[in-house]
C-alpha cells in the first residue's frame, strides 16, 4: 500500500513539473511546418498556445512570422486564434497562421 503512495506521489510530481516546461517549436511556435506553395511561393503553417506572456496570440503569431521569414516578405494568409485548455488544469490562448514567404524557411 505505501507502495502505491509513494507511486502516486511521484507521478503528480511529476505531471506538476512537465505543466511548467514551455515546449518551443522553431521560431518560437510549438508546431511549424511547410503546407506547399501558394502563388509560386512556399506556405507554412505556425500552430502555438500562449502561457505565461501579456502578448496576445495576434502578437505571438506575427512574432513567428517574421522570426521564420525575416528578409522574405512574409503574406499572411489565413489564422485563428480562441482559447482552452493544453493541460487538465490549465488554460492557454492557442492560435494558428498559415502564411507565405519569398525566401525558402529552414525547418531544422
Amino acid at each position: 500500500m505505501r507502495f502505491i503512495g509513494q507511486l502516486f506521489a511521484l507521478v503528480i510530481v511529476a505531471l506538476a513539473a512537465s505543466s511548467c516546461q514551455s515546449r518551443q517549436g522553431l521560431y518560437g511556435a510549438d508546431d511549424f511546418q511547410r503546407i506547399g506553395e501558394v502563388g509560386g511561393r512556399p506556405a507554412y503553417k505556425a500552430v502555438g498556445y500562449r502561457r505565461y506572456t501579456d502578448a496576445g496570440a495576434v502578437t505571438l503569431a506575427r512574432q513567428v512570422m517574421l522570426a521564420a521569414c525575416p528578409n522574405g516578405r512574409p503574406e499572411f494568409i489565413d489564422g485563428m486564434y480562441g482559447s482552452g485548455r493544453y493541460t487538465y488544469f490549465n488554460q492557454a490562448d492557442w492560435w494558428w497562421v498559415t502564411f507565405t514567404c519569398d525566401d525558402e524557411v529552414p525547418l531544422k
